[in-house]
């Protein structure tokens, strides 16, 4: 219910931290390339997206997610992600402040899109999206099935669909956060 709330409330620094630790480092090394890549100057692009990607290449220099390659052509996908996450001192801090950039700019949870207004819905965020929907209210995360559910063949299909929700927890430590399915 933390991820839930905090997504009420916008409060991605919350929203992050109850998300699984390996998961988040997945999220923000899909966002960290998409996002690095999609901010490159391009001719004939609008005012407003360049200084969008203007913007964005500002934050991840101020976070140190920066890279630097003499031939772009001999490296690879993996090792491009290490480079632009090796100086990177609270890669938490950085998804949140991409997640901001994104809320900022009218296409919550997706930062990629957010440096173009035209554009669709980005491979790199549907993770983050996803999992997002799937807790966010007016769904309560609980142990239990509503009561409608618990008649097997006489329940609603949406109070099933609802309190059947694909979320998985994950614990380690005795520390429980969610995870994606």
């Amino acid at each position: 219910m933390r991820a839930q709330d905090a997504l009420e409330k916008h409060d991605y620094a919350a929203f992050v931290g109850s998300i699984r630790p390996e998961t988040r480092h997945r999220w923000l090394t899909d966002l960290l390339l998409a996002v690095a890549l999609a901010s490159g100057d391009e001719p004939l692009q609008s005012d407003e997206v360049t200084r969008r990607k203007g913007e964005m290449r500002s934050l991840l220099t101020r976070r140190g997610a920066t890279a630097s390659v003499a031939k772009p052509s001999q490296v690879s996908v993996t090792d491009l992600e290490k480079l632009l996450l090796d100086k990177v001192a609270d890669p938490d801090e950085l998804t949140v402040a991409l997640l901001d950039f994104a809320a900022a700019h009218g296409r919550e949870l997706d930062p990629v899109r957010a440096l173009d207004p035209k554009a669709g819905p980005s491979a790199a965020s549907a993770s983050i999206i996803r999992l997002a929907n799937r807790v966010r209210a007016p769904h309560r995360l609980s142990a239990e099935l509503p009561a409608a559910a618990s008649v097997a063949g006489s329940a609603d299909p949406k109070v099933l669909e609802d309190a059947l929700l694909p979320v998985r927890f994950y614990s380690e430590g005795g520390v429980t956060w969610l995870d994606e399915t």
